[in-house]
């Protein structure tokens, strides 16, 4: 299957006796919940793992187009994503060689399995602010949501959804009475529109009770845009008094309450920066990023905090990996200046005790 060519709603033919064909559905199926529009599937399917949402009518698989739009850019642009390719095979394979019959899921479900949702970032920022603008609207239906995710299964524990309004995506063929398909939604762009969701996601996660004495932690990477001086990083951190943290060994409940009890958040550029979401109001962060890839994901939700954001861009060697996830040379000193400033503004809002 060739992705390069898709510009309406078909893609060529996967296999000789099964096809797999692009649909959107029309504005007669289509309504909104807050700020987020979301189309309506009567009869639909979800199928392969990660899982694809549309129906099955005879020996074609019509995937539902909202599913591939967080891709839309790259299909437009004439650039093959392999990742999307990838979940269509699956969702191919998934019908051929799987279950014969599927489980069958009455009444209405909200599809928030969509690409990278798995990833905790995309989860945190995307796939839970979505469930959370539902819930807030009273959405008294059930979620399709990641299978085999820990941060996944364990955020929604603490937001005491019923488990009998999750689905798990663990097998590869289900069939929905009445499927919600959420419209596009890349927090770095659409985040803005949906800050009364962040609030209530906010209002139900974080306990609300301060530290007398804000924490100051850093948060490293260990797998890419790791830091080639990390040593002297963590002699200047040491020296500001910050602790150092490894977020993956902590519960999920754990990670929030200690973010909600931060002054200053520091690290290089990573999912973990989702955290921040969740700290305190006129907190600070301190991202540190490689020249080759600067994206200030939690610019929206910064300024929606009255967070001080410092991007510190450091240096890199260009041929090393792959150019967004490049070994980062953090400059030092400006990681310096940009803690002085974070504490200089701690101690200007505590001496006026501003929240």
């Amino acid at each position: 299957m060739n992705l390069n060519n898709v510009t309406g709603h078909t893609a060529e033919s996967i296999s000789e006796t099964f096809r797999l064909n692009f649909v959107r559905w029309n504005d007669s199926n289509e309504s909104w919940i807050g700020n987020i529009a979301y189309d309506i599937l009567r009869s639909a399917s979800i199928a392969g793992s990660p899982a694809m949402p549309g129906f099955v009518e005879g020996e074609t698989f019509h995937v539902h187009a909202e599913a591939f739009s967080y891709f839309d850019h790259s299909i437009v642009s004439g650039i093959q994503d392999w990742y999307a390719q990838a979940r269509a095979m699956a969702a191919h394979w998934s019908l051929q060689h799987g279950r014969t019959e599927p489980i069958e899921l009455p009444g209405t479900w909200c599809f928030v399995a969509q690409p990278w949702s798995n990833v905790f970032w995309h989860w945190i920022c995307e796939g839970l602010v979505k469930i959370s603008a539902f819930e807030a609207a009273g959405f008294t239906g059930g979620y399709i949501v990641p299978g085999g995710v820990g941060f996944v299964r364990r955020s929604l524990e603490l937001l005491n959804i019923d488990p009998c309004r999750l689905h798990y995506c663990s097998v590869p063929y289900a069939h929905i009475e009445k499927l919600i398909v959420p419209h596009r939604f890349r927090a770095q762009i659409d985040l803005r529109n949906h800050l009364d969701a962040v609030d209530w996601l906010r209002t139900h996660l974080v306990s609300g009770q301060s530290a007398d004495e804000p924490l100051k932690i850093y948060v490293a990477r260990r797998d890419n845009r790791s830091i080639v001086n990390e040593d002297d990083l963590l002699t200047l951190l040491t020296e500001h008094g910050f602790r150092h943290v490894s977020m993956e060994n902590l519960d999920f409940a754990d990670q929030i309450a200690l973010v909600s009890r931060t002054g200053i958040f520091a690290g290089p550029h990573g999912s973990a920066f989702a955290h921040t979401m969740f700290m305190p109001r006129r907190s600070s962060i301190v991202e540190i990023f490689s020249p080759t890839y600067v994206n200030p994901c939690m610019l929206t939700t910064s300024m929606h905090l009255n967070q001080d954001y410092a991007m510190v861009v450091g240096y890199t060697d260009a041929a090393i990996g792959q150019p967004r996830d490049s070994p980062i040379l953090a400059n030092i000193e400006l990681v310096k200046l940009s803690l002085e400033r974070a504490e200089a503004l701690a101690q200007y809002y505590k001496s006026r005790r501003v929240i």
